[in-house]
C-alpha cells in the first residue's frame, strides 16, 4: 500500500472525491454509507501517489467528458496523459532517423561511423537495436520503416500503460524505489535491447 494509506483520508483527496460525488449524484445515492466509505478508502490507496493538483485536473477532465463515475484506471490514465510530454508519432521519429542518414556527420565508413543522438529516448533505443550501420546500408527502407514504426508504437504503448500504474505496481518497483526518468523507464521497458549501440 502507498505510504499513509492506513491513515485518515487527506482533506485534499476528500475534496476531489466530493467534487466527483457532486458531479455524479446518482452514483452516490445508489450506495450505502459503508460501501461509499470503503470505496473512498480503496480509491485513496490506489491514487495516493498522484500529486493532488494533477488528480484534480484528471477528475475535472473526466467530468467534462463522461456521464459515468470514473474508475481508478480512468483517473490514472487521465493523469498519466496530463503528466507526459506530447510524444512524437512513429513516422515523425522515423523521419528524424532518415534525416540523420543524409547528414554528413553520420556517414558510415568502412572502419567507423558516428551514431547520432536523438532527443527521443525511444528512437535512440530502436536505432541501437536495429544498428545504425545496418540502417544506413540497408537496401529495404520500406521494411526498415515498417519494423521501426511497429516497434516504436509498441514501446510507446508500454510506456503509457506503465506510467498509468500506481508506483507500487510498476515494473521493478521493489528493486528500484527511486523515480525513474523517461529515458530510464524506456531502458527498463526495452531490457532485451543491448545497452551499447551496435555498429554492425
Amino acid at each position: 500500500m502507498p505510504e499513509g494509506s492506513n491513515n485518515a483520508i487527506p482533506t485534499e483527496f476528500a475534496q476531489v472525491w466530493g467534487v466527483l460525488a457532486l458531479a455524479y449524484p446518482n452514483w452516490a445515492r445508489e450506495r450505502d454509507a459503508a460501501t461509499l466509505k470503503e470505496t473512498l478508502r480503496l480509491y485513496w490507496q490506489l491514487l495516493s501517489d498522484i500529486p493532488i493538483e494533477q488528480l484534480k485536473q484528471a477528475a475535472l477532465r473526466h467530468i467534462a467528458a463522461s456521464r459515468f463515475f470514473p474508475t481508478v484506471a480512468e483517473l490514472r490514465e487521465s493523469t498519466a496523459t496530463l503528466l507526459q510530454a506530447p510524444a512524437q508519432t512513429a513516422l515523425e521519429a522515423w523521419g528524424e532517423v532518415t534525416g540523420a542518414m543524409s547528414d554528413a556527420r553520420y556517414y558510415v565508413y568502412a572502419d567507423h561511423c558516428n551514431v547520432p543522438e536523438f532527443a527521443n529516448p525511444i528512437t535512440n533505443r530502436l536505432v541501437a537495436s536495429m544498428g545504425w550501420r545496418n540502417l544506413c546500408n540497408s537496401d529495404n527502407v520500406i521494411a526498415d520503416r515498417a519494423r521501426f514504426t511497429a516497434a516504436y508504437d509498441t514501446l510507446v504503448q508500454r510506456q503509457q500503460s506503465e506510467a498509468a500504474l500506481p508506483d507500487m505496481l510498476q515494473a521493478g518497483a521493489a528493486a528500484q524505489p527511486k523515480q525513474l526518468t523517461g529515458a530510464e523507464r524506456v531502458k527498463q521497458l526495452t531490457g532485451g535491447i543491448a545497452s551499447a549501440r551496435r555498429l554492425t
